[in-house]
Protein backbone atom coordinates (compact mmCIF):
# COMPACT_ATOMS: atom_id res chain seq x y z
CA UNK A 1 0.00 0.00 0.00
CA UNK A 2 2.83 1.87 0.29
CA UNK A 3 3.73 2.31 -3.22
CA UNK A 4 -0.05 3.06 -3.78
CA UNK A 5 -0.26 5.92 -1.78
CA UNK A 6 3.47 6.91 -2.72
CA UNK A 7 2.53 7.42 -6.46
CA UNK A 8 -0.99 9.13 -5.89
CA UNK A 9 0.12 11.32 -3.77
CA UNK A 10 3.03 12.65 -6.53
CA UNK A 11 0.44 14.68 -7.89
CA UNK A 12 0.53 12.29 -10.96
CA UNK A 13 -3.00 14.20 -12.00
CA UNK A 14 -0.70 17.58 -12.77
CA UNK A 15 1.99 15.61 -15.12
CA UNK A 16 1.55 17.62 -18.58
CA UNK A 17 2.73 14.40 -20.23
CA UNK A 18 -0.70 12.58 -20.84
CA UNK A 19 1.17 9.24 -22.12
CA UNK A 20 2.89 8.68 -18.23
CA UNK A 21 -1.02 8.97 -16.68
CA UNK A 22 -2.12 5.22 -17.76
CA UNK A 23 1.20 3.27 -16.80
CA UNK A 24 1.68 5.28 -13.27
CA UNK A 25 -2.83 4.58 -12.51
CA UNK A 26 -1.69 0.77 -13.78
CA UNK A 27 0.86 0.99 -11.04
CA UNK A 28 -1.17 2.29 -8.51
CA UNK A 29 -3.73 0.04 -8.80
CA UNK A 30 -1.65 -3.51 -9.32
CA UNK A 31 0.39 -2.63 -5.87
CA UNK A 32 -2.96 -2.59 -4.05
CA UNK A 33 -3.07 -6.72 -4.91
CA UNK A 34 -1.31 -8.36 -2.29
CA UNK A 35 1.14 -10.96 -3.54
CA UNK A 36 0.78 -14.56 -1.67
CA UNK A 37 2.92 -17.60 -2.65
CA UNK A 38 1.59 -20.83 -0.94
CA UNK A 39 3.75 -23.91 -0.34
CA UNK A 40 2.13 -26.85 -0.67
CA UNK A 41 -1.04 -25.71 0.01
CA UNK A 42 -0.38 -25.77 3.51
CA UNK A 43 1.44 -22.39 4.56
CA UNK A 44 0.91 -19.00 2.68
CA UNK A 45 3.63 -16.61 2.29
CA UNK A 46 2.54 -12.87 2.23
CA UNK A 47 4.77 -9.88 3.51
CA UNK A 48 3.19 -10.22 6.69
CA UNK A 49 4.11 -13.65 7.15
CA UNK A 50 7.70 -12.69 6.39
CA UNK A 51 7.93 -9.96 9.00
CA UNK A 52 6.58 -11.96 11.94
CA UNK A 53 8.98 -14.99 10.64
CA UNK A 54 11.74 -12.24 10.75
CA UNK A 55 10.40 -11.01 14.11
CA UNK A 56 10.54 -14.31 15.83
CA UNK A 57 13.81 -14.89 14.59
CA UNK A 58 15.21 -11.90 15.90
CA UNK A 59 13.94 -12.48 18.81
CA UNK A 60 15.41 -16.11 19.27
CA UNK A 61 18.80 -14.48 18.64
CA UNK A 62 18.53 -11.64 21.25
CA UNK A 63 17.39 -14.26 23.76
CA UNK A 64 20.27 -16.55 22.98
CA UNK A 65 23.22 -13.69 23.39
CA UNK A 66 21.45 -12.97 26.12
CA UNK A 67 21.92 -15.90 27.73
CA UNK A 68 25.38 -16.31 26.89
Amino acid sequence: MAVSKAAYCSKWYLNCFASSKTPLLLMIQNSQREIITTAGGLIIFNATTVLTVLKVAWSACTLIRGLK
